[in-house]
């Protein structure tokens, strides 16, 4: 029976004590912001001497007694900021103004240091009155960059006669402290090529499209496709280059059809020309998110038969978006068609022929 009492005994002067710890009428409030920010301090809420301005409001619980004091605590979330030879581990705090409105009554800083800034309210402040506690901060390293981290600004009250205080604490945000940025990358792709009009994934056979005997009793016409993928958000162009004209070693040169006009329907007439066939499907389309959009057949290349002339055209083939060669149905097809006359001199003829592609990223 002895030790059942001594034990509750125990028990009672355990708790009686940490009552005794505990501040009396202690309010925990709400803090906010003060009207001067929103919590993130960037360069542009930066004085020219390094320091920012950091408010803490609230409503009093209370009223509180003329010569009140309020402390403001600065506590650096990251120790690295406050510890390692920077300007916030070796310069106090700042006040906000000589003279600061605290719930329209005036207040005097009485201390200033690292960590703390102390001041006193000169006359009482009625109770549920919207106030607002302010404290500058140095938030700037020595080379001019802001802190990348967080610090907390707390505010507490003690009252002359009263045990009452009231107690908060919110955090504020420096040179992107609270921000984390996800970077990644796409690389950008390109592919280009030259292939067998009938299988597109056998490249021409030595980059040579064969025409054959020209001769006055059928047009000549040999063909390759031109297989494009790119990722390029803004699409891609195709330009085509040549030599000159298809000639006989200087000597002659075949005429340069008509555009717009089949040579074929003209069997009588000298000509030489190209005919494309652009791509039905393989452009992105950002609506549906498939590849199903054709490409565009540019400038004079948009009809059949069109001379290649000996400079760049201004454009061959484009699309405005990422494309995907897969298919025959997703390339370009290219068709040489040559017609010769009687009055043609004999002759090995040739052309070389250069595409560029070029992505818009």
């Amino acid at each position: 029976m002895n030790k059942y009492y001594l034990k509750v005994s125990s028990f009672v002067a355990l708790f009686a004590m940490c009552v005794a710890l505990l501040p009396a009428n202690a309010a925990g409030l709400d803090s906010t912001y003060g009207t001067s920010t929103d919590g993130e301090i960037d360069t542009t809420e930066t004085g020219a001497d390094g320091y920012a301005t950091a408010t803490v409001a609230w409503t009093t619980s209370h009223a509180y007694p003329a010569e009140s004091d309020v402390t403001l605590t600065v506590l650096w979330s990251d120790t690295d900021v406050r510890n390692f030879g920077n300007q916030a581990s070796s310069t106090d705090l700042l006040g906000c103004v000589t003279t600061t409105q605290f719930g329209l009554q005036d207040y005097d800083y009485t201390s200033l240091a690292k960590d703390t800034a102390v001041f006193q309210v000169e006359t009482q402040v009625p109770g549920a009155t919207a106030v607002e506690a302010c404290v500058r901060v140095p938030v700037q390293q020595a080379g001019g960059d802001l802190y990348q981290g967080n610090f907390s600004l707390a505010f507490i009250t003690t009252e002359p006669g009263n045990t009452t205080s009231d107690f908060g604490i919110i955090e504020y945000y420096v040179g992107g402290g609270n921000d984390v940025t996800v970077t990644g990358n796409v690389q950008p792709t390109l592919e280009f090529a030259i292939t067998q009009p009938g299988d597109i994934a056998v490249e021409l056979t030595n980059h040579i499209c064969d025409l054959g005997s020209m001769t006055t009793a059928a047009e000549a016409t040999c063909s390759y496709r031109l297989k494009i993928s790119t990722n390029a958000a803004l699409g891609f162009t195709v330009n085509v280059n040549t030599n000159g004209g298809l000639s006989n070693q200087g000597y002659a040169t075949i005429t340069d059809c008509t555009d717009g006009t089949l040579i074929a329907s003209q069997p009588t007439v000298e000509a030489y020309g190209i005919g494309v066939d652009g791509a039905d499907v393989g452009g992105y389309n950002s609506s549906t998110q498939l590849y199903n959009e054709p490409i565009l057949e540019e400038g004079s290349f948009a009809t059949d038969d069109t001379p290649i002339t000996t400079y760049t055209q201004p454009l061959f083939v484009s699309y405005t978006e990422g494309f995907s060669g897969t298919d025959t149905a997703s390339t370009s097809l290219v068709e040489h068609r040559a017609q010769v006359t009687a009055a043609t001199p004999a002759g090995i003829y040739t052309q070389l022929v250069t595409y560029t592609i070029t992505p818009d990223f």
